[in-house]
């Protein structure tokens, strides 16, 4: 994708991001570097998106698949709590890094459902 194309996505990604989440502190960017669709930073309020993940067949195609990876990373960020606030220490003594891999993938499947499901109830078009 032309590097200008880019900006402008970003930079409109990233108004529509604050406006629907009320805030003035969530960017954007594009990273075809990622292993994934897509990844938000609770933290920092930064939100990547895979710019080439799933291949589209049209510009338009991709960027249905951009608006519904950023839609969904702003439900990340309107629902999800960071992780760092809850304490694993205890938990993390008792198991093993496999168990805690385990956790980890199924307790991201169970929290995408829960915010997929919210944030369609606040913003009706999302569905």
């Amino acid at each position: 994708m032309d590097n200008n194309i880019v900006k402008q996505l970003e930079s409109r990604f990233s108004t529509s991001a604050n406006i629907l989440c009320e805030e003035d502190s969530i960017s954007v960017r594009y990273d075809d570097s990622l292993d994934c669709p897509a990844i938000t930073n609770l933290k920092t309020k930064q939100i990547s998106i895979n710019g080439i993940y799933p291949i589209a067949h049209s510009n338009e195609e991709q960027l249905l698949y951009d608006k519904g990876k950023l839609y969904h990373e702003l439900a990340h960020e309107l629902y999800s709590n960071c992780p760092e606030k809850v304490s694993y220490n205890a938990w993390r003594e008792m198991t093993t890094n496999k168990q805690r891999e385990l956790f980890r993938h199924l307790h991201h499947t169970l929290e995408d459902g829960r915010i997929e499901k919210k944030i369609k109830s606040k913003y009706i078009g999302m569905k």
